[in-house]
């Protein structure tokens, strides 16, 4: 699978909430971290999603917030994931930025 997106997480499914028309989906890494998604009922059943199942979820790096000095009652966002910056890469108008969060994620 080609992609562009710049964040991959691989871990197991940890829950499965089902809703009506979307379930909520618990990736749980290697490393501990839980990333929460939410997708249609009709994706997690065509792609066979089972709590146990190796699963990934990808993030594109368009919707990835960077944050300092955080405080997470001020903080609506569902996925936070705390690390330390391991490299800048600046450019003209914008920089990548990697950061290495605990469990090597």
């Amino acid at each position: 699978m080609l992609t562009s997106a710049r964040n991959h997480f691989v871990g197991q499914i940890a829950e499965i909430k089902t809703g009506a028309v979307s379930d909520e989906i618990t990736l749980r890494t290697r490393g501990g971290l839980d990333i929460v998604a939410i997708i249609t009922r009709g994706s997690a059943t065509s792609l066979g999603l089972a709590r146990g199942t190796e699963a990934f979820a990808l993030v594109k790096a368009s919707s990835v917030i960077l944050l300092v000095d955080f405080d997470s009652s001020k903080v609506s966002a569902r996925n936070c994931v705390a690390g330390t910056v391991s490299s800048v890469t600046k450019a003209t108008v914008n920089a990548e930025v990697s950061i290495t969060a605990p469990g090597g994620a």
